[in-house]
Protein backbone atom coordinates (compact mmCIF):
# COMPACT_ATOMS: atom_id res chain seq x y z
CA UNK A 1 0.00 0.00 0.00
CA UNK A 2 1.17 3.73 -0.79
CA UNK A 3 0.56 6.33 1.24
CA UNK A 4 -1.81 7.73 -0.76
CA UNK A 5 -3.77 4.61 -0.41
CA UNK A 6 -3.57 4.65 3.45
CA UNK A 7 -4.68 8.56 3.17
CA UNK A 8 -7.53 7.63 1.69
CA UNK A 9 -8.73 4.58 3.93
CA UNK A 10 -7.63 6.72 7.12
CA UNK A 11 -9.88 10.23 5.68
CA UNK A 12 -12.75 7.28 5.11
CA UNK A 13 -13.29 6.22 8.58
CA UNK A 14 -11.98 9.31 10.55
CA UNK A 15 -13.72 11.58 8.35
CA UNK A 16 -10.80 13.98 8.15
CA UNK A 17 -9.79 15.20 4.54
CA UNK A 18 -6.27 13.58 3.34
CA UNK A 19 -4.51 16.61 3.57
CA UNK A 20 -4.29 16.22 7.36
CA UNK A 21 -2.68 13.20 7.38
CA UNK A 22 1.37 12.94 7.51
CA UNK A 23 4.23 9.84 7.83
CA UNK A 24 7.07 9.64 9.30
CA UNK A 25 8.80 6.47 7.57
CA UNK A 26 11.91 6.62 9.99
CA UNK A 27 10.14 4.19 12.63
CA UNK A 28 12.50 1.93 14.93
CA UNK A 29 9.74 -1.12 14.68
CA UNK A 30 11.50 -2.58 11.42
CA UNK A 31 10.75 -2.71 7.55
CA UNK A 32 7.71 -1.55 6.46
CA UNK A 33 6.65 0.24 9.76
CA UNK A 34 5.56 3.87 9.37
CA UNK A 35 3.27 6.29 11.91
CA UNK A 36 0.46 8.00 10.69
CA UNK A 37 -0.28 11.00 12.18
CA UNK A 38 -3.65 12.90 12.00
CA UNK A 39 -4.07 16.83 12.56
CA UNK A 40 -6.62 17.83 14.94
CA UNK A 41 -7.74 20.70 16.25
CA UNK A 42 -6.94 21.86 19.61
CA UNK A 43 -9.88 20.88 21.66
CA UNK A 44 -10.80 17.77 19.60
CA UNK A 45 -10.31 14.37 21.37
CA UNK A 46 -8.91 11.89 19.05
CA UNK A 47 -8.88 9.09 20.53
CA UNK A 48 -12.11 7.48 19.27
CA UNK A 49 -10.93 8.48 16.23
CA UNK A 50 -7.35 6.98 16.21
CA UNK A 51 -8.70 3.43 17.93
CA UNK A 52 -11.43 3.38 14.73
CA UNK A 53 -8.32 3.73 12.43
CA UNK A 54 -5.69 1.73 13.80
CA UNK A 55 -8.93 -1.05 14.51
CA UNK A 56 -9.47 -1.12 11.00
CA UNK A 57 -6.09 -1.01 9.58
CA UNK A 58 -5.03 -3.96 12.39
CA UNK A 59 -8.31 -5.86 10.44
CA UNK A 60 -6.13 -6.56 7.78
CA UNK A 61 -6.28 -3.60 5.58
CA UNK A 62 -2.74 -3.01 5.00
CA UNK A 63 -0.22 -4.12 2.88
CA UNK A 64 1.90 -7.48 3.21
CA UNK A 65 4.40 -6.69 5.99
CA UNK A 66 3.01 -3.39 6.68
CA UNK A 67 3.09 -1.96 10.11
CA UNK A 68 1.24 1.09 9.96
CA UNK A 69 0.12 3.46 13.54
CA UNK A 70 -2.22 6.09 13.30
CA UNK A 71 -1.76 8.67 15.97
CA UNK A 72 -2.17 12.16 16.98
CA UNK A 73 0.15 14.85 15.45
CA UNK A 74 2.59 16.05 18.69
CA UNK A 75 2.34 19.17 19.80
CA UNK A 76 4.61 22.24 20.25
CA UNK A 77 3.21 25.01 22.44
CA UNK A 78 4.14 28.43 21.92
CA UNK A 79 4.34 31.69 24.18
CA UNK A 80 3.02 34.58 22.24
CA UNK A 81 2.41 38.38 22.45
CA UNK A 82 1.31 40.84 20.52
CA UNK A 83 0.76 44.69 21.26
CA UNK A 84 -1.94 46.16 19.17
CA UNK A 85 -2.57 50.03 18.38
CA UNK A 86 -5.84 51.25 17.21
CA UNK A 87 -6.59 53.96 15.12
CA UNK A 88 -7.39 57.29 16.67
CA UNK A 89 -10.85 57.24 16.57
CA UNK A 90 -11.37 53.84 18.26
CA UNK A 91 -12.86 54.45 21.68
CA UNK A 92 -12.17 52.49 24.98
CA UNK A 93 -14.73 50.05 24.92
CA UNK A 94 -14.33 49.44 21.74
CA UNK A 95 -10.87 48.36 22.26
CA UNK A 96 -11.54 46.47 24.39
CA UNK A 97 -14.11 44.16 22.52
CA UNK A 98 -11.08 44.10 19.61
CA UNK A 99 -8.80 42.84 21.93
CA UNK A 100 -11.21 39.81 22.62
CA UNK A 101 -11.69 39.34 18.79
CA UNK A 102 -7.95 39.72 18.16
CA UNK A 103 -7.25 37.00 20.46
CA UNK A 104 -10.22 34.97 19.30
CA UNK A 105 -8.50 35.50 15.88
CA UNK A 106 -5.10 34.59 17.06
CA UNK A 107 -6.37 31.49 18.84
CA UNK A 108 -7.96 30.43 15.25
CA UNK A 109 -4.78 30.53 13.49
CA UNK A 110 -3.59 27.83 15.78
CA UNK A 111 -6.31 25.72 15.63
CA UNK A 112 -7.62 27.10 18.49
CA UNK A 113 -11.33 27.69 17.50
CA UNK A 114 -12.71 27.95 14.01
CA UNK A 115 -14.54 31.41 14.47
CA UNK A 116 -12.02 33.14 11.77
CA UNK A 117 -11.66 30.06 9.78
CA UNK A 118 -12.24 31.30 6.76
CA UNK A 119 -10.03 34.77 6.97
CA UNK A 120 -6.95 33.23 8.32
CA UNK A 121 -4.17 30.74 7.93
CA UNK A 122 -4.11 28.26 10.19
CA UNK A 123 -1.28 26.75 11.55
CA UNK A 124 0.01 23.56 9.46
CA UNK A 125 3.16 20.96 10.30
CA UNK A 126 6.10 21.43 7.70
CA UNK A 127 5.61 25.26 7.07
CA UNK A 128 6.88 28.26 8.08
CA UNK A 129 4.04 30.39 10.46
CA UNK A 130 4.91 34.05 9.51
CA UNK A 131 3.94 36.66 12.18
CA UNK A 132 3.92 39.57 9.23
CA UNK A 133 1.01 36.93 7.22
CA UNK A 134 -1.09 37.03 10.48
CA UNK A 135 -0.81 40.67 11.02
CA UNK A 136 -1.71 41.14 7.16
CA UNK A 137 -4.93 39.48 7.84
CA UNK A 138 -5.85 41.03 11.08
CA UNK A 139 -5.41 44.39 9.33
CA UNK A 140 -7.85 43.31 6.55
CA UNK A 141 -10.32 41.99 9.04
CA UNK A 142 -9.87 45.08 11.47
CA UNK A 143 -10.02 47.80 10.08
CA UNK A 144 -9.21 49.65 13.54
CA UNK A 145 -6.06 48.52 14.11
CA UNK A 146 -3.19 51.09 13.10
CA UNK A 147 -0.50 48.83 13.62
CA UNK A 148 1.30 45.58 15.38
CA UNK A 149 4.31 44.63 17.15
CA UNK A 150 4.80 40.56 17.65
CA UNK A 151 6.91 39.45 19.97
CA UNK A 152 8.25 36.48 18.53
CA UNK A 153 9.95 35.06 15.56
CA UNK A 154 8.18 33.18 12.83
CA UNK A 155 8.18 29.32 13.79
CA UNK A 156 9.24 26.69 11.38
CA UNK A 157 7.04 23.84 12.43
CA UNK A 158 7.99 19.48 11.44
CA UNK A 159 6.00 17.01 11.90
CA UNK A 160 4.11 19.00 15.00
CA UNK A 161 2.08 21.28 15.19
CA UNK A 162 2.52 24.91 16.89
CA UNK A 163 0.02 25.19 19.50
CA UNK A 164 -0.64 28.26 22.09
CA UNK A 165 1.06 28.52 25.79
CA UNK A 166 0.46 31.31 26.49
CA UNK A 167 -1.20 34.11 24.50
CA UNK A 168 -1.14 38.38 25.10
CA UNK A 169 -2.98 40.35 23.61
CA UNK A 170 -1.87 44.62 24.94
CA UNK A 171 -3.27 47.52 24.43
CA UNK A 172 -0.45 49.66 22.93
CA UNK A 173 -2.35 53.17 24.57
CA UNK A 174 -3.17 51.51 27.84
Amino acid sequence: HTDAKYKAMIAAITGFSIDRIFFDHNIPRGPGSADAYILFDAGTTPANYLAAANAFIAAGNHGHGDDLQVKSLPETTYDINVTVAFVATTSDSAKIVLLGEIEQFIRCAFRGNSDYADYVTQVRPFELFSWSKLGHELHAHFSAIATLVWGQDDIASGLEVPRIGTLEVIDAGA
